[in-house]
């Protein structure tokens, strides 16, 4: 029974120095190796917000051990999963309000350029924008697709960037998330953003 108990209060150990690490430093992913019940009690001790955060590997039991190459190919394919499900997600959002024609998307180097200035895009949709560029003010706090458009906005034309480097550069210093396109979608010159509002 006391062996039953130290290893409760074990897991709940390691338990609560997970959740404080992750409300720490904010880690977008759990993974979680070992030996199928260990990973399960342990994932039963998590709280519930975690829990979407989790990925359980199916490597590394305590019986046969792992090899630690093994353990990094399963993390790579975790992240190329992830990846594949946020772009099938963002290319679904994008499609479906550009043909609900609902404001909540945009495409096209003006109207993203408009959207970033606004602080609107939630996700910035890269894809094959070739050799565009876009003008910015000189302290980069505004952008827009041409040296006209900025004046408009009353800032003065300064610099001129390359598109590809310049919009997600002004898309995370707004919170935004980044997402590569690929032949799911294929946004008016090469560049398209999910909105906020």
């Amino acid at each position: 029974m006391r062996t039953d108990e130290a290893a409760r209060k074990n897991l709940r150990a390691v338990a609560d120095r997970v959740s404080e690490l992750v409300d720490h430093h904010e880690f977008g992913v759990i993974f979680v190796v070992g030996e199928v019940r260990s990973r399960s009690d342990l994932i039963a001790v998590l709280p519930e917000r975690l829990h979407e955060r989790i990925a359980a590997l199916e490597v590394g039991a305590r019986h046969s051990g792992h090899d630690f190459s093994e353990v990094e190919e399963a993390i790579e394919a975790e992240f190329l999963k992830r990846q594949l499900r946020t772009v099938d997600d963002v290319a679904w959002r994008f499609t479906a309000e550009i043909g609900r024609q609902s404001g909540l998307a945009a495409e096209g180097l003006g109207a993203v350029c408009s959207a970033l200035r606004q602080g609107a895009v939630e996700t910035l949709i890269i894809g094959d924008i070739e050799d565009a560029t876009v003008v910015c003010d000189e302290e980069r706090t505004t952008v827009a697709e041409n040296e006209n458009v900025l004046s408009e906005q009353g800032a003065a034309p300064a610099k001129t960037l390359r598109a590809d480097e310049a919009l997600p550069m002004f898309a995370t210093s707004i919170g935004a998330a980044l997402v590569r396109t690929d032949e799911r979608i294929a946004p008016a010159d090469g560049v398209g953003a999910v909105l906020r509002y």
